[in-house]
């Protein structure tokens, strides 16, 4: 009964319903797309749910991750999206992956999982999801989101004349200048509802055998026009993509993707007495900073970088994620700095949660 209302559909029937219980999925990021594919793919009845994830929730989080509450904030990520869903659907079974997705952990899972769901913000984990899905085989379901901008496209389907990859659409990733992700570039809450409802059918469309996969092809949404557009993928001869097991395991995705390479500094080593902080956070982001600090948001950072005078910085956000990128365009200006570990979120012996900055 709680299926009736798909079963009914012309062309599913209770064997389709039986193929998506039967499938295991692994969803990789439980974050703005992670959240609506994990809902609606346990609403479907799909019977194994693989959550991977490192996170813990954020009050930043909550404009789109419609999984968690204010009561959830600090929590794993993980945890609570694991914990959720299972009481939305307890038929269906659920497994938590507490990690960040390196290359043994993607070899690992992706071989016992039948369709894999990419909802990182990462051209590293990207690259890495792609070419472990290639070597063994798996079809796996990609989404973006960008601002009011978004895209969704289904990689290395099975059972058609050709099968295009992630490497097709991007056969190098881009320079770490040109990337922006929501916590620089801001997003609208409700784009990653739309685009992790698309990934979350083709997952079904995939898992059920259903017609309409978004094989050799990548639908981009653009939120301020409100326009669709499809544009077909081709193959490309010659891409550079690890042949083999141990090349996989060997290859260094954040080099390839001139990840950020910046050096960190845990709570322990900090000096400031000595030290300068930076918070490169937007104003009035919390939580609010308990001492001496300076406050330079990132997109105004690299103007007055070139005309501070001083050299021993350590640069601070909520994640680690922007101030890794202000404490790189400060290295590669030949200036001493930090980024502050882990960012504010493991480390709140630097904050307090009420009151002015």
């Amino acid at each position: 009964m709680r299926y009736q209302r798909q079963i009914i559909l012309k062309g599913f029937g209770i064997e389709k319903q039986q193929l998506l219980q039967k499938s295991k999925v692994l969803v990789i990021g439980a974050g703005g797309l992670g959240c609506p594919v994990l809902m609606y793919l346990a609403a479907a009845g799909i019977g194994h749910l693989g959550i991977v994830d490192y996170d813990t929730v954020e009050n930043t989080n909550l404009n789109r991750q419609i999984l968690y509450t204010p009561n959830d904030v600090g929590l794993k990520k993980v945890m609570v999206s694991a914990k959720k869903i299972k009481a939305f659907n307890p038929e269906i079974e659920v497994e938590i992956y507490d990690s960040l997705l390196d290359n043994n952990l993607a070899w690992k899972l992706i071989q016992v999982y039948d369709v894999i769901v990419d909802c990182t913000d990462t051209f590293t984990t990207r690259y890495l999801i792609n070419d472990a899905c290639v070597l063994l085989n798996k079809p796996w379901v990609f989404g973006a989101i960008f601002s009011m901008q978004g895209q969704v496209a289904a990689f290395n389907v099975s059972g058609e004349k050709h099968k295009t990859n992630y490497r097709h659409f991007f056969a190098k990733p881009p320079l770490p200048d040109n990337i922006q992700n929501c916590e620089t570039a801001g997003v609208l809450g409700t784009m990653p509802g739309i685009i992790g409802l698309m990934q979350a059918e083709q997952v079904i469309k995939i898992c059920a055998q259903l017609p309409g996969v978004l094989h050799n092809r990548i639908n981009y949404y653009n939120s301020v026009n409100n326009s669709w557009q499809l544009f077909e993928l081709s193959e490309i001869p010659q891409i550079n993509t690890p042949k083999s097991k141990e090349a996989f395991l060997n290859f260094n995705y954040g080099q390839f993707c001139n990840e950020l390479i910046a050096p960190l500094i845990t709570y322990d080593n900090l000096n400031l007495n000595q030290q300068t902080l930076i918070d490169v956070r937007n104003k009035n982001e919390k939580p609010y900073l308990n001492c001496k600090h300076f406050h330079i948001p990132l997109e105004t950072l690299p103007e007055k970088l070139k005309s501070m005078k001083l050299n021993d910085i350590v640069f601070v956000c909520n994640t680690g994620m922007r101030s890794k990128q202000a404490a790189q365009l400060a290295v590669n200006l030949g200036i001493n700095a930090f980024s502050l570990q882990n960012g504010l979120t493991f480390n709140q012996q630097l904050t307090i949660t009420d009151g002015a900055q």
